[in-house]
């Protein structure tokens, strides 16, 4: 009998280049290129509470030991970008008005000044899809896809006490076996 341990698993996450879609994601979960992807709008969070009910999602190996852990979603192109808007439009259509509603919390932290920006997942903030002006709120504010019609889902930068519906991500994985 073949054991497949924690160094045989390969993280599709870490590949820089791969482009093939997510084919082991959770039940309910959606592929989004190298990771797994949900929207929670049931109860509305704070970016806090957000962030650590993501956290709560985890891959473990075989033993139980986690190998990594969910985070709000980072967005690393226009076509993740456009895919959860898409997601967020069309799973919250009732709330799409005229101005910015609904908003959705991604990973994004600004810091104490607009230009310092981060990903809760650590990832490298190489897209960003900000609403022209934003962000604009000042220190430590945070980002949300604004699917309403006036903001055409891009980014506002929200207080991190609002309670907005999330998205979390978990990283892809495959297997990889040597023989």
């Amino acid at each position: 009998m073949l054991k497949i341990t924690a160094l045989t698993i390969l993280v599709l996450a870490s590949i820089v280049g791969h482009t093939n879609a997510c084919s082991s994601c959770p039940m309910s979960w959606m592929s989004l290129g190298h990771t797994c992807v949900k929207l929670f709008h049931e109860s509305k969070l704070t970016f806090d509470e957000a962030e650590n009910a993501c956290n709560t999602y985890k891959v473990n190996d075989c033993d139980g030991t986690a190998l990594s852990t969910g985070h709000l979603v980072s967005i690393q192109s226009q076509d993740e970008q456009d895919v959860l808007v898409e997601l967020v439009q069309t799973t919250l259509s009732a709330e799409v008005g005229s101005g910015w509603d609904p908003q959705v919390y991604i990973g994004m932290s600004v810091g104490s000044t607009n230009s310092q920006q981060t990903w809760t997942d650590g990832s490298d903030v190489g897209f960003t899809s900000w609403y022209p002006g934003e962000p604009n709120n000042g220190p430590n504010s945070r980002g949300a896809i604004a699917a309403g019609s006036f903001s055409k889902g891009n980014w506002a930068d929200v207080y991190s006490n609002n309670r907005f519906a999330y998205i979390c991500e978990l990283p892809c994985l495959e297997y990889e076996v040597s023989q």
